[in-house]
C-alpha cells in the first residue's frame, strides 16, 4: 500500500454515499465510484488508478449538476446528462490539465447550488473546499503526490482532503434537496 492513510480515508466517500443513498442515489453511485478509483490510485500509484480517481471526481461533479433534474422527476434525462458529462470529462483527461476539467465542472455545481439551494451552505461548502484544496496542493507540490509513503503528504492529502471534500459534497447535495 503506497499511501496507506489516503487509501483508508477514501472510505469517507463511501460513508457519504451510503448516507445519501435514500435521497440522492445518483450522487451515491458517483461517491462509490470515487471510493474505488481513489482507493486504487492511493493503493498502487498506477496510472489506471489515477484515471479512475479523477473519473470518480468528475462523476461526483456531474451528479451534483444533474441532481436537481433527477429530483424533479426527470430520472432518465438526468442519468443521460450525467453519463454524457462524466464520459466527456473522462475523454477531456487526455487533452487538458486534470484540475482544469474539474474546475470547469465545479462552476455549474456552484451556480446550480446557489440558484436551487441556500447561499450560506453553498458558500460554506466552497470555503471548506478551498481549505481542502490548499492542503491537497501543498501535499502534491511540496511533498510529491507520487513519492510513496510520506507522512506529511498523508496528513495533508488523506486526513484533510478526503474527509473535507466528502463533507462538502454532502453539504452541497443536502442543499439541493
Amino acid at each position: 500500500m503506497k499511501h496507506p492513510v489516503s487509501t483508508l480515508t477514501n472510505f469517507c466517500y463511501f460513508a457519504t454515499g451510503f448516507y445519501l443513498w435514500n435521497v440522492a442515489p445518483i450522487v451515491s453511485v458517483s461517491l462509490f465510484l470515487l471510493t474505488v478509483g481513489s482507493g486504487l490510485y492511493h493503493w498502487t500509484l498506477k496510472d489506471f488508478g489515477r484515471f479512475l480517481d479523477w473519473l470518480g471526481m468528475y462523476a461526483v461533479m456531474a451528479s451534483l449538476i444533474t441532481l436537481p433534474l433527477y429530483l424533479s422527476g426527470y430520472v432518465w434525462g438526468s442519468i443521460a446528462l450525467y453519463l454524457v458529462l462524466t464520459a466527456g470529462a473522462g475523454f477531456a483527461i487526455r487533452k487538458f490539465e486534470l484540475r482544469t476539467v474539474l474546475a470547469v465542472l465545479a462552476i455549474p455545481v456552484l451556480i446550480i447550488s446557489l440558484v436551487y439551494g441556500d447561499v450560506i451552505p453553498t458558500l460554506g461548502g466552497l470555503a471548506l473546499f478551498g481549505v481542502a484544496l490548499f492542503a491537497r496542493e501543498m501535499a502534491d507540490k511540496e511533498f510529491g503526490g507520487r513519492q510513496g509513503q510520506n507522512l506529511t503528504h498523508e496528513i495533508l492529502h488523506g486526513i484533510i482532503w478526503h474527509p473535507m471534500t466528502a463533507y462538502m459534497i454532502q453539504i452541497l447535495a443536502w442543499n439541493l434537496l
